[in-house]
């Protein structure tokens, strides 16, 4: 069985409240008290109450309310038998706000009558049951904790909960991280933003995707560090090896045609072409594809079947984009070989 009453308490009002009871009365006497201050429920969210009281025989009390609707402003005291001791019991309620502080209550009266069964035993020790729930778990302090609200030394330490002094929420043992708080690269395994070793194989793949390891103007390199060779891709585009450039198809320009031509690397050019029709009166002009660095350059010609050794033709007036082909028989046909250096 549960006898419950409601009493308003209104805050701001200097009035004494007072309840009857019966000694004894224990596990079946409740008081639902509502809080009201300025004519305004007080909204007991995230917040404790607690009563304070003495009895008839000066026993302290210190217990804990039950919130029964935070938002109507309800929390039930029961009565135990600290408080029902015969005479009259004073007391205070008082809310206590998760982030500090307090409002307390007028002094309140429990008028208590004598039981006229005495088989019970009695107490005489002061009861402080809040303070025994607060050392079994600290108060069962609210987790919905805003930035700011604790800070200490050191830390605070609740059930499962670390609460650093620098407001990072620990939860048995691990970090809770937040907008403020947000992970490391040590906290989550990844490398920082300035750089890092990595030990072991990583495997990176995306289907036609690019995979972008140097970014502005920096050179992106991989390389060994127990023979100490690098490949480089230089931030000017070239391609190399410890620093030594590496050929591509660009630098081997060719023009596979007739006239045609092969360009290595270092600039040495081969040139070719073949003519017909040579005139025996005029001196004839051989353009040459690619202009050379100058004119000190090897200029061969031999007749179309092959034989170089036929002294109706030879090269003459060589110049850095042309040569000549002298003839002394109309009609003749010749292939031509330029080997120089742009």
């Amino acid at each position: 069985m549960k006898y419950t009453i409601l009493k308003n308490v209104y805050i701001d009002k200097d009035e004494i409240t007072e309840i009857k009871a019966i000694e004894h009365d224990t596990k079946t006497r409740f008081i639902n008290f509502k809080f009201i201050g300025s004519n305004t429920v007080v909204d007991l969210r995230d917040c404790q109450v607690r009563v304070y009281a003495k009895n008839s025989r000066y026993i302290e009390i210190f217990n804990d309310l039950t919130v029964i609707d935070a938002k109507g402003g309800i929390a039930q005291l029961e009565l135990t038998d600290k408080f029902l001791r015969p005479g009259i019991t004073e007391y205070q309620l008082k809310i206590m706000p998760i982030n500090g502080g307090q409002l307390s209550s007028n002094t309140m009266k429990i008028i208590v009558s004598e039981d006229l069964m005495q088989g019970n035993s009695i107490e005489s020790s002061n009861e402080y049951k809040a303070l025994e729930n607060a050392l079994k778990t600290l108060d069962q302090y609210d987790l919905r904790w805003q930035s700011g609200n604790i800070k200490t030394k050191d830390s605070v330490l609740f059930e499962n909960v670390v609460l650093k002094a620098m407001e990072q929420l620990i939860y048995n043992g691990n970090k809770v991280y937040d907008s403020a708080h947000k992970p490391t690269p040590s906290d989550i395994g990844a490398l920082p933003l300035t750089g890092g070793t990595i030990q072991g194989r990583v495997d990176v793949g995306l289907k036609d995707k690019y995979l972008t390891i140097g970014v502005g103007d920096y050179d992106a390199a991989i390389g060994n560090t127990k023979s100490g060779k690098w490949l480089q891709l230089k931030d000017d585009g070239r391609l190399c090896y410890s620093d030594k450039e590496i050929f591509t198809q660009d630098n081997f320009k060719n023009k596979l045609a007739l006239p045609g031509y092969q360009m290595l690397p270092s600039g040495l050019v081969f040139q070719w072409g073949y003519v017909t029709n040579l005139s025996s009166k005029n001196l004839n002009t051989i353009n040459l594809p690619i202009a050379l660095q100058d004119n000190n350059y090897i200029a061969v010609a031999t007749m179309a079947n092959g034989d170089n050794t036929d002294p109706r033709i030879k090269t003459v007036y060589l110049r850095k984009d042309s040569f000549k082909i002298q003839a002394y028989a109309d009609g003749l046909e010749a292939s031509w070989l330029v080997v120089g250096h742009v």
